[in-house]
């Protein structure tokens, strides 16, 4: 049949011409009429009527534009008109059949605010650009060293490569620095940042209050300015105007407030609090060996990310060339600094986002059937009114309406849910997620809930709407008047649709069960180390009070005695790291290897005193720890883990071995062997380890800690109940030195895996409403099916078919498209679950033992929802079946 009879589009633009023509056919008849009774011949008649009319065809062009214009109000105002009309009677279609109108707003409603939820914590952490200008020309500038990955850079090598490059408008270091900031009330520790003279340059944002540093202030002596941030402007000094001049003391040095950033330069709420020159020594400026130095660069107008790279490739063959030990076989990199901001969430949001919209696909295809079985119990009012004149293009568009009513009000109750799935996403979530705490349910936000029910609409209602516009007439009355129906192609429907539940919602089961598979072996994998009853904080020494490594030395060690003497305390420790804390790292060259680049094993390095083995519970496998003779002027020691110990001497006796590290002082020896630990918790890698005595560090080292230590203690009681003493004890050796970071060892392993539960626990959550409602599905289906064929039923039982034939007769119904949607959603499972596979430890992506647990759920909850109705079909009374 064809589609413009199907669906007549009357574009009017004929039967405006042709009006039009008529008409002025019809005053220039009648003129003709005229001038032949007044004595003129035809032919001369028709050439007088043109002239008397004037420009025909300037006239006939003037007046189809009116027709035109008429024509496309009045259809307008018909089209307005009839959607008022549809509208109107949607509402009283939904009003009138409350039941079916509830679980589909509540069905569409859950994946929308889900659907929704998803896309403002994407939008807020992912989507949204920095607030700065042309944000797209910030970038990150990385030191790589083999295959090890993006690291920082040294000052030297920035120093150099500023000189040298030549595609930045504005290039910049900045290192983060935890700093002591002396009150009237006690000690606060503030984050800062300590950067070059061109940093603000990069963002290219004026501050609000004053003026910001620059390479002016980035040398020694004239470095003591400081730039506030406008949340520390704020709570420090009450938003005073007239903060600048004033003096902060940080790291016990005075500092001179010279500017204030506007409040949309804070980024996240864990921003940094204010900014100081970073102020580098000549010597420092030569050094190429300590990376610590986060680079930032504003490409210059026109110049791409891949021509940036180049050139950086250049300068790095170019300091490889020139300082050979420090950079041979290191590389520059440079990449969008948004993806560095982001990090790995964009991919963790968008994995989340895709389960959400699986969910509101799940929905739809519920709802979808919903309305196919309501368009079949309504067949005889559409064939009726198509009888009546009602054309398939005015009903295909009621119905339309009508799915289209239904989604906008599932979006209304949908954002509403959103708001608090929101709240709730921004207080659960773990930490350390940049500008989550911005999500919110922006206009952005509602506009895409908008489209997505507009979508969720046409996708739900299209099906309804395409079996409904193949009605035919006569047989649809004679069915109806026989009040009986058959199996039709509407069955086929239904069962793909309940296929595409079974499969969407197995995708998602086998999402959810991956990570859940990942946490429970997760559990499982030793840490190295027993951090139950350990309580850790954090300290740091100012440099200018405790200048040299001696007094470090001296107040660490008067710490740790004191920390010692707290009741409860079984042993103390100080140490540069602990485990679940970020560390440094540094190479080794074991002793008789040439002191080259190609024999450098990169390292962990942990400075620790003789009791942090004690402490932590790290078993020493081999050899000895420290001890009090470990100490400044002794021959220099070292203790390794096995990892190292096999890396550096497979199957040999590292104990008396001699290693080579940056310290010019001569080689360490190796006294002992202790346990792997997974530094960055039980989801982390062993890393080659390394552990030296704090009595031995040299001033280079003390400088790589920031003067920054750790004190742990151990406690057969509450561990997080020794946070008192420790704080007393550190302050009774100086009160300007405030402890921060408290944790016990137990939060810091379970912080480590803080995302991956959180993710597991959304995926779980989702999974478990995708199966919820493709049960609900096939309960329905099944549920249609078997009313559908009560008269059949009712036959199959007078002629004395059992019950359990009946009950294995509906429940057959169900088989094949749950079937087909395990299939179909194992092989879709197979490729998704490759989107989490860097998130599981210890399973594989095509776990088979996952696979099949979620099969056999989802086949046990398909089974049962079809198991209903069909008990209810086989014990139907006969004669009332053929009754019905």
């Amino acid at each position: 049949m064809d589609f413009r009879t199907r669906f007549p589009l009357r574009l009017g633009r004929p039967a405006v011409d042709e009006e039009v023509d008529a008409e002025l056919e019809f005053h220039l008849a009648m003129r003709r009429r005229d001038l032949i009774a007044n004595g003129m011949s035809e032919a001369d008649a028709h050439r007088a009527a043109l002239d008397r009319f004037g420009d025909l065809r300037r006239a006939r062009r003037e007046c189809r534009a009116i027709g035109h214009r008429r024509e496309q109000r009045m259809r307008i105002a018909q089209y307005v008109s009839e959607l008022r009309q549809d509208a109107a009677f949607s509402v009283r279609q939904m009003l009138a059949a409350r039941a079916f109108t509830t679980v589909s707003v509540a069905t569409l409603a859950l994946g929308i605010g889900a659907t929704t939820a998803i896309f403002s914590t994407l939008n807020a952490v992912v989507l949204r650009p920095l607030p700065v200008p042309e944000p797209d020309r910030l970038v990150e500038v990385h030191s790589s060293w083999r295959d090890l990955g993006r690291g920082n850079v040294s000052a030297g090598n920035f120093v150099d490569m500023a000189a040298e490059q030549t595609v930045f408008q504005a290039v910049a270091a900045a290192s983060g620095a935890s700093m002591t900031l002396a009150r009237d009330e006690g000690a606060e520790r503030v984050i800062g940042v300590r950067a070059t003279g061109g940093f603000f340059d990069v963002w290219g944002v004026p501050p609000a209050l004053g003026r910001v540093f620059g390479p002016a202030e980035d040398e020694p002596g004239r470095d003591q300015v400081v730039v506030l941030s406008h949340r520390f402007w704020t709570r420090q000094f009450a938003a005073d105007r007239g903060v600048l001049g004033r003096t902060l003391t940080l790291d016990s040095r005075p500092y001179t407030v010279v500017g204030v950033m506007p409040e949309s330069f804070d980024f996240t709420a864990d921003s940094e609090a204010l900014w100081v020159p970073i102020a580098f020594t000549p010597e420092r400026k030569g050094m190429h060996d300590e990376h610590f130095l986060t680079v930032y660069g504003r490409l210059r107008p026109g110049v791409t990310i891949q021509q940036a790279a180049q050139h950086l490739s250049t300068v790095g063959a170019n300091l490889a060339q020139r300082f050979p030990k420090d950079n041979a076989e290191r590389t520059f990199t440079v990449a969008p600094l948004m993806a560095s901001f982001v990090g790995d969430y964009a991919q963790r949001l968008v994995v989340l986002l895709a389960a959400v919209l699986a969910v509101l696909l799940i929905a739809c295809g519920n709802v979808s059937n919903l309305l196919l079985a309501r368009g079949a119990a309504r067949a005889r009012e559409l064939a009726v009114r198509s009888a009546l004149g009602a054309g398939q293009g005015r009903l295909v568009r009621q119905l339309f309406t009508e799915s289209v009513v239904l989604s906008l009000v599932s979006a209304a109750v949908g954002i509403a849910l959103a708001r608090g799935l929101i709240r709730l996403l921004v207080a659960y979530a773990p930490a350390g997620v940049p500008r989550l705490e911005q999500a919110r349910l922006d206009g952005s936000a509602v506009g895409f809930a908008g489209a997505v029910a507009v979508l969720a609409g046409v996708v739900f209602g299209l099906l309804p709407a395409w079996r409904a516009s193949r009605t035919d007439i006569n047989s649809t009355l004679k069915e109806a008047a026989r009040g009986a129906g058959g199996r039709s192609a509407r069955d086929l429907v239904r069962s793909a649709l309940i296929a595409t539940e079974v499969a969407l919602a197995l995708i998602l089961l086998v999402g959810a069960g991956l990570l859940i598979r990942s946490a429970i072996e997760t559990q499982r994998v030793p840490t190295g180390f027993n951090p139950k009853g350990v309580f850790s904080g954090r300290f740091a020494l100012p440099a200018a009070k405790y200048e040299s490594a001696a007094a470090v030395l001296q107040a660490a060690r008067e710490i740790e005695a004191r920390v010692k003497g707290v009741p409860g305390v079984r042993a103390a420790m100080v140490a540069s790291n602990v485990p679940g804390v970020g560390t440094f790292s540094n190479g080794l060259v074991p002793d008789g290897e040439a002191p080259e680049p190609r024999n450098v094993r990169q390292s962990m390095a942990r400075f620790v005193s003789p009791a942090y083995f004690e402490v932590m519970g790290l078993p020493i496998v081999r050899g000895r720890g420290f001890d009090d003779g470990d100490r400044a002027g002794a021959p220099l020691v070292l203790v390794v883990n096995q990892t190292l110990a096999q890396r550096l001497w497979p199957n040999q006796d590292p104990i008396g071995r001699r290693v080579n590290g940056s310290s010019p002082r001569g080689p360490k020896t190796v006294i002992g062997v202790v346990a792997d630990v997974r530094w960055r918790g039980p989801a982390g890698p062993v890393d080659l380890e390394f552990y030296q005595p704090l009595a031995q560090l040299d001033e280079t080292a003390w400088n790589w800690t920031r003067r920054s230590l750790f004190v742990a203690a151990r406690t057969d009681g509450d561990a997080a109940g020794l946070a008192p003493g420790v704080r007393r004890a550190i302050a009774g050796v100086d009160p300007g030195v405030p402890l921060f970071a408290e944790r016990t060892m137990e939060e810091r392993m379970a912080a480590t895996l803080d995302t991956a539960r959180f993710n597991t626990m959304l995926l779980a959550l989702l999974g478990a409403v995708g199966l919820l409602l493709a049960g609900v599905g096939i309960y329905g289906v099944i549920n249609y099916f078997a009313a559908q064929r009560t008269s059949e039923i009712g036959i199959r039982l007078a002629l004395g078919a059992s019950r359990g034939s009946v009950l294995k007769l509906v429940v057959r119904q169900a088989a094949l498209p749950v079937a087909a949607g395990v299939v179909a959603g194992a092989l879709g499972a197979s490729l998704a679950a490759q989107a989490i596979a860097s998130q599981l430890v210890n399973v594989r992506p095509n776990d088979p033992l996952t696979f099949a647990g979620v099969a056999a759920v989802l086949a046990a909850v398909a089974l049962i929802a079809a198991f209903i109705p069909a008990r209810r079909a086989a014990s139907l009374d006969p004669s009332r079946a053929l009754r019905a």
